[in-house]
Order: C-alpha cells, then sequence, then structure tokens
C-alpha cells in the first residue's frame, strides 16, 4: 500500500520498493514472525531471518538474481 501512495514520487526507486514490499517477511514462512515477546535476543532474529532467507534464495538459479534480492531484503 505505501509503495503504491507513494509511487508519484519520482525520487522513490519503485522496483526496488515493489521488491522489498513482496520479499521483506519472506523469511518468517520458516522462522514465523519473531515479535519481542518470543523473548528472542534481536541478534538471534536476525540471524535466524539471515539464514532463512539465503536457504530460500539458494533455490534461484540466477545468482545474480539472488545476490539482487538478498541485498533489497537486507
Amino acid at each position: 500500500m505505501l509503495v503504491m501512495l507513494f509511487s508519484k514520487d519520482s525520487s522513490i526507486n519503485l522496483e526496488r520498493c515493489l521488491k522489498f514490499a513482496i520479499i521483506h517477511d519472506l523469511a518468517e514462512v520458516i522462522v514465523g514472525d519473531i515479535t519481542p515477546r518470543d523473548g528472542i535476543p534481536e541478534v538471534e532474529k536476525h540471524a535466524k531471518e539471515e539464514a532463512a532467507m539465503k536457504l530460500m534464495l539458494e533455490k534461484l538459479s540466477d545468482k545474480e538474481l539472488r545476490d539482487e534480492l538478498f541485498a533489497v531484503w537486507k
């Protein structure tokens, strides 16, 4: 929704924003939606999410696309 609201702003990279909007919660498919109430340290949460993203993206045969999507997510 936010990407659509700001899509008229020429200073925003719409393609990058759309990619991020689509993949930003992808790691939660594996690790779940970790919240502060779960008592998991933030460093551990980020490590779990990063590992999950790498696991999911490694399925893509296009390394350039994998690297791009990981960078957008990161």
